[in-house]
């Protein structure tokens, strides 16, 4: 064990007078170089010391970083603007290409679903597909009958 070392008495009393006195202010001079054309030449020296450059960027760091995260938000806000204004993905579906005899990767390719897809969800594809390619809304026969026949044989 090790006993703490003890301050003095009078040390502490001088230490608590000093620190009561009022203190003047130290007198800012402004020290210049012959050539004062960057900032590192010019110093400020209070009470006989010379401060450091780094005193005097200080400044500049500070504003350059406040202004990089003003950039950075504002491109962040125009972002997702722009993200909300868009409109909704549509999926895209099977361009065509169609083999003479069909399969059931080509059955699935062209109702959107997997080869092992169950019942419900080929029907609710075959229905979603149709919507879109019915030859009474537009859509031509040819693309309709692959797509009953794609139907029939993933069923």
């Amino acid at each position: 064990f090790v006993a703490p070392a003890r301050t003095p008495r009078r040390a502490l009393t001088n230490a608590r007078a000093r620190s009561a006195r009022p203190r003047s202010r130290p007198a800012v001079v402004v020290a210049s170089t012959p050539r004062a054309s960057t900032p590192r030449e010019t110093r400020v020296v209070v009470a006989g010391r010379r401060s450091s450059p780094a005193i005097m960027t200080t400044p500049i760091v500070a504003g350059f970083s406040i202004a990089a995260a003003a950039l950075t938000a504002r491109q962040a806000i125009l972002a997702y603007e722009a993200w909300k204004r868009a409109p909704p993905a549509m999926r895209a579906f099977y361009q065509g290409g169609f083999e003479p005899q069909m399969t059931r990767r080509e059955a699935a390719l062209i109702l959107g679903v997997r080869e092992s897809a169950a019942k419900a969800k080929v029907l609710a594809a075959h229905r979603k597909v149709m919507i879109a390619n019915h030859p009474d809304a537009g859509g031509s026969d040819y693309v309709a009958t692959k797509i009953n026949e794609a139907k029939g044989l993933l069923l």
